[in-house]
């Protein structure tokens, strides 16, 4: 495969105006697409000297052998290459930033450029599926509780777990709210076991007054 060298020697020759071979131009847009990303497929094919239909076409066929290059036996190769690089750049952009003035714009550029290029490393590690895609995420675990009031006033407050007596097809809520309903209500001292008011000193019949003489 030719080198990312030799693929710039490539394009500065079909800059001049120089025909390449197919496999040439087709080496020259890979290294185009990466580096000068700007340009649009009809730029290319006047560079080329093709139309923009054949430069979409070799894209197309860049990015199948592409496939197949990473679903063959070179991930591992891939990924040491990939942290190689970072741990380069990574290395130059410290050397850099210590040149920096602390507190100044530049010395943040550098923090918010090394920050960027972490996040890189991990998206592009999380696409070649060495590292979990959901890296990060936080879980929550909610937990309710219940309060019981008994009849004699005493409280009692537990968790809603798994445990509970869950009807088929029946949500946390609706649960709370069947059993609410089901409660025994409590009586208060002017209720009666039936559930009916008990009558008060002025529900109570008077006593017949007998007549006096």
């Amino acid at each position: 495969m030719p080198t990312a060298t030799v693929a710039e020697e490539l394009v500065v020759r079909a800059r001049k105006g120089d025909e390449l071979s197919t496999e040439d131009r087709r080496h020259a847009v890979g290294w185009l697409i990466v580096k000068e990303p700007e340009l649009t497929q009809i730029e290319m094919g006047q560079m080329f000297g093709v139309s923009d239909t054949t430069i979409r076409n070799d894209i197309k066929i860049i990015k199948q052998e592409r496939a197949k290059f990473i679903k063959g036996d070179y991930v591992e190769l891939i990924v040491s290459d990939l942290i190689a690089d970072y741990e380069r750049l990574a290395s130059e952009l410290e050397k850099s930033r210590k040149a920096a003035t602390l507190g100044s714009a530049n010395y943040r550029e550098h923090v918010m450029a090394a920050m960027k290029m972490r996040l890189m490393i991990i998206e592009a590690l999380q696409s070649l599926g060495w590292l979990d895609k959901n890296l990060g995420e936080m879980q929550v675990t909610k937990t309710v509780y219940k309060t019981e009031v008994q009849k004699g006033g005493m409280i009692t407050v537990r968790p809603v777990d798994m445990f509970d007596n869950f009807q088929e097809g029946e949500t946390l809520d609706q649960k709370l709210e069947r059993e609410a309903r089901e409660r025994p209500r409590l009586t208060s001292a002017s209720e009666t076991d039936d559930g009916q008011a008990a009558p008060t000193e002025h529900d109570q019949p008077s006593p017949i007054q007998g007549s006096t003489t």
